[in-house]
């Protein structure tokens, strides 16, 4: 799959209609949430198959005469210690007549045996069928958010490799309670275990300086003004995209640096970077349709570790051949009864090299551990740490979209917020978005169009990109009156391990950091790509 940058996907998720929603199917089987334990390093725990595990493989018939078809039925064996190296038996042919795609045919089938010493893995995966996330008022400064996962078993693959559903022989209990301290206006969470709470970052269950609309528009304000002031405390971040422009005889690569500068510092305006489990974390703008397919706006929180964490494995199936390669293969065994060129087809096209399981959720070179809606619905992928005495540090959990919608429920605190609230309070600026970000990446891009012409840069000359922004926001329907901002600092460490950190270590939610500095300095290289599927 090809991967798109994070600035590029956070650019297109707001810049396109909400019309690309999601739509919500009325009838639908039901599916139980799945969710994987991940290790301290949130990769997934594997669980290895027994000695010579079958997986099953083949080739589908292909015609080698008139209305005569040969086809490859064959089982691998994997994990198999008497081997060495990948080996093929040819165990016979079974011929019968039947109807394929509406023609009455022979077929031919050959019964084939793969060893290979390469074992089977997959990550351990379970399920339950009731979930549930209830919010609980807790004192003036904190909301308790709990998470309570009962009917616990092990899922389809672990159960198949274990031969049995219960989650005990993998030292998992069949529920699972999970508590959280969230503060209301910083939204920073803390996981409560016995009498120690240990520091997450911004929490995606409860987002809390995004259930204000009006401290969100003021933050765009306030990181315009930050960009601003960086600039011209540091000329040099415009100088050199300038000067590489300058010495550039291609048109489109000056282009190219131009947009790449200008998407950067609009998704930085926009999409300010938080931290969650210490990685890098942003909350964008969600579009999915509801019952009654009329589109909503909800927010969708964002989080990314840099590598896979998936389990490196094997997959049968159906073998990818060329058909003309194969008829000769096959023709050459049946008619000839030279094995050889078969057994070589075989070795080289047997098992595939795969990642378990498939959640397609890459960004760059890593791949997203939250990816979920607010308010809490089925689709996308929320982690969440687990208790010490576990088997994993993390959970990551999987409610299918139309489907696990029995099986999520969700309690709300209505002194706080109900989910309709934030659909009806984020509507105006949701719809506005795209539009916000198309005039400011333009305005951008027109100042640097302008600067590039003259000898000499003048760090001023993003001044009138302030009351640029503030009009824009006022046509979006915005009172731009002044008050206090809460919000987390947009920079983040990843090499820090947030859930180690001290209860006293409490961060500092308004000190002078993020994009006006050294971070957003960072911040204006291009950030790698991102593709993200929710289902």
């Amino acid at each position: 799959m090809k991967r798109v940058s994070l600035v590029i996907f956070l650019f297109l998720v707001l810049s396109f209609s909400p019309i690309i929603g999601v739509s919500s199917a009325q009838d639908y089987t039901p599916i139980p949430i799945f969710f994987w334990p991940m290790e301290e390093n949130f990769s997934m725990i594997p669980v290895m198959a027994p000695h010579c595990y079958p997986l099953y493989f083949g080739l589908q018939p292909v015609e080698i005469e008139d209305k005569t078809y040969a086809l490859i039925s064959a089982t691998a064996y994997t994990g198999c210690s008497n081997v060495s190296s990948p080996a093929v038996k040819i165990l016979g042919v079974q011929s019968f007549n039947m109807t394929f795609n509406g023609v009455d045919g022979t077929f031919k089938s050959i019964k084939v045996a793969y060893y290979t010493p390469e074992p089977y893995r997959i990550a351990l995966d379970l399920k339950t069928t009731n979930m549930t996330i209830t919010y609980r008022p807790y004192n003036s400064t904190y909301e308790l958010v709990l998470v309570d996962i009962s009917n616990i078993t092990l899922g389809p693959q672990s159960s198949a490799v274990l031969k049995t559903s219960d989650p005990g022989v993998v030292g998992w209990p069949r529920e699972l309670h999970l508590k959280f301290l969230v503060d209301k206006v910083t939204g920073e969470g803390y996981f409560l275990e016995n009498s120690e709470r240990k520091y997450l970052g911004l929490f995606p269950l409860f987002p809390a300086p995004y259930f204000s609309p009006e401290s969100y528009v003021e933050s765009i304000l306030k990181r315009t003004r930050e960009f601003i002031s960086t600039v011209e405390a540091n000329p040099w971040v415009v100088e050199e995209i300038l000067n590489k422009a300058k010495v550039e005889t291609d048109p489109l690569k000056v282009n190219e640096y131009f947009q790449g500068f200008a998407m950067n510092v609009t998704t930085n305006i926009l999409t300010p970077r938080y931290s969650y489990l210490g990685n890098p974390a942003v909350v964008v703008f969600g579009y999915p349709k509801d019952s009654s397919n009329s589109i909503t706006v909800v927010l969708d929180f964002v989080s990314w570790v840099r590598g896979p964490y998936g389990v490196a494995t094997l997959t049968g199936g159906p073998m990818v051949v060329n058909r003309s390669v194969a008829r000769e293969v096959l023709r050459e065994y049946l008619e000839n009864g030279n094995p050889d060129p078969l057994k070589d087809l075989i070795l080289k096209n047997a098992l595939k090299h795969t990642v378990n399981p498939g959640l397609a959720y890459e960004i760059g070179e890593g791949f997203a551990i939250v990816d979920f809606y607010i308010p809490p619905s089925t689709g996308g992928i929320l982690t969440l740490p687990l208790p010490s005495g576990f088997n994993g540090s993390y959970i990551l959990i999987k409610p299918f979209i139309n489907g696990s919608e029995p099986f999520l429920h969700v309690n709300y605190d209505s002194s706080l917020y109900r989910p309709e609230n934030i659909s009806e309070r984020w509507k105006t600026l949701g719809q506005c978005m795209p539009y916000l970000r198309s005039e400011i990446l333009s305005k951008i891009l027109n100042i640097l169009n302008n600067v590039s012409t003259v000898e000499t840069f003048n760090a001023s000359s993003f001044e009138t990109l302030y009351p640029f922004v503030e009009g824009k926001l006022r046509e979006c329907g915005f009172n731009l009156a002044e008050g206090n901002l809460h919000t987390l600092t947009s920079s983040f460490n990843p090499g820090n391990g947030s859930l180690g950190r001290s209860p006293t270590e409490t961060p500092k939610t308004n000190t002078k950091k993020g994009i006006c500095g050294p971070a957003f300095l960072v911040v204006l290289s291009l950030f790698t790509l991102m593709v993200k599927r929710r289902g």
